[in-house]
């Protein structure tokens, strides 16, 4: 009797525990797609709907070749990265000088980047839209902030947590380096 109860009590906490992680990818989705297509504001400052608390679309980050097109809001919190790649506040903004860092998780936006490799190109479309090149791939402990520091050249760095199909937090961080092409 005792055995049942805890099969039973397991099969609901993988149930909870799937219909959290299918709700948070269909809300991730959603805004995806409802994205598409929308002309991008000024990162500068860009706004909030207060009605929602929901972050304005800046802009999209491109990968071609691996098949990664996804939205980008301006923040790193939980409720920006929930939905879309999110521009990390006190980096470069796009289009300037200086290390331009976008954040997303490994299971939705930047699930892709398992694919990535080194020549690849990154499109960044704002208003207008920059081209960088991947220059190197590397897997580093979280606290390590390196990665994050800023340049002098235009850079891009995008971070996500590593392994990609690690279930529960990740040990390690996942980091794409790439240079301005134009």
């Amino acid at each position: 009797m005792l055995r049942k109860l805890v099969e039973y009590s397991l099969i609901i906490a993988g149930l909870v525990c799937l219909t959290i992680f299918a709700s948070s990818v269909f809300r991730y989705r959603l805004f995806q797609a409802q994205a598409v297509g929308r002309t991008f504001r000024s990162a500068t400052n860009p706004p909030i709907d207060d009605a929602k608390r929901v972050p304005s679309v800046i802009g999209q980050v491109i990968v071609k070749r691996i098949g990664l097109s996804v939205a980008m809001v301006e923040g790193d919190d939980e409720q920006s990265l929930a939905i879309a790649a999110g521009h990390m506040p006190g980096t470069a903004m796009v289009g300037k000088r200086g290390n331009i860092v976008i954040a997303g998780h490994r299971d939705t936006a930047f699930w892709p980047l398992r694919h990535i490799r080194a020549g690849d190109l990154i499109d960044i479309k704002t208003a207008t839209t920059s081209t960088y090149r991947v220059t190197t791939t590397e897997i580093i402990d979280p606290s390590e902030t390196g990665a994050l520091a800023d340049t002098p050249d235009s850079m891009l760095t995008l971070v996500t947590c590593y392994p990609f199909r690690h279930v529960g937090p990740a040990p390690e961080r996942f980091i794409v380096r790439a240079s301005l092409v134009k």
